[in-house]
């Protein structure tokens, strides 16, 4: 019995001390919702950008181009293309311990033959002075990328 609860006193020890991510990328399953348009099949739901530092998270992201931003680990998903006459830069910002929520669109292949799926996000801070170079495809650093956790399509088997 003393061994059981050292190991539990242990165990609760090492979990306090394990430090959270200073961000993190989640979909929340229970918004996501799908739909049909005259492109297809979508699934929509909220991404969330949580900041867990003590300093305000200032990153780009693009007011069109998702794509340059986010990526998905499903090659039967896709972002919407749009018409967009201006696309370019923009600084958001997370307070400390805050979420950024953005209401995300990712398009549904008709053969899609897995239904689970994560987002992932470049996260380029406003001091990253090669962000307009690194965001081309061959460029874009591993090292800056979130991932959300995975989540389903719903009404998909």
């Amino acid at each position: 019995m003393k061994k059981f609860l050292l190991l539990l006193f242990l165990a609760v020890v090492i979990a306090a001390c394990t430090p959270k991510p200073n961000y993190i990328l989640s979909i929340d399953d229970d918004k996501m919702v799908k739909g049909k348009g005259k492109h297809g099949e979508f699934v929509t739901f909220p991404l969330s950008l949580t900041n867990n530092t003590n300093d305000t998270l200032k990153f780009f992201t693009m007011t069109c181009s998702w794509e340059d931003i986010y990526k998905t680990d499903n090659m039967n998903l896709s972002f919407p293309w749009h018409r967009c006459d201006s696309n370019f830069p923009t600084i958001e910002e997370v307070a400390p311990h805050k979420s950024f929520i953005l209401n995300m669109v990712v398009l549904i292949d008709q053969n899609i033959k897995n239904n689970k799926f994560r987002l992932g996000m470049y996260l380029y801070k406003d001091y990253d002075k090669h962000f307009m170079e690194d965001r081309s495809p061959h460029k874009l650093n591993e090292a800056n990328l979130l991932w959300s956790n995975q989540v389903s399509i719903p009404g998909e088997h």
